[in-house]
């Protein structure tokens, strides 16, 4: 390996991008609450609202990690 090859390391990344990561998991949080709320209310529209912006954010979180 080069000397300048970077390696991932997931916990630097994870702590240099604390806010996002709690970001996404209070996300996934919310969606796992709403996916229990859909399933005993019947309101699909609950939830793919919700995916919809989990999505945006996963996909910004994932470019801006490609960067």
């Amino acid at each position: 390996m080069s000397p300048n090859q970077q390696v991932f390391d997931p916990l630097l990344y994870i702590s240099n991008n604390l806010s996002q990561f709690i970001d996404l998991l209070c996300l996934c949080r919310v969606l796992t609450i709403l996916s229990f709320l859909e399933a005993s209310t019947n309101n699909p529209l609950l939830l793919s609202s919700v995916e919809f912006v989990y999505d945006l954010t996963a996909h910004r979180t994932f470019c801006q990690l490609l960067q």
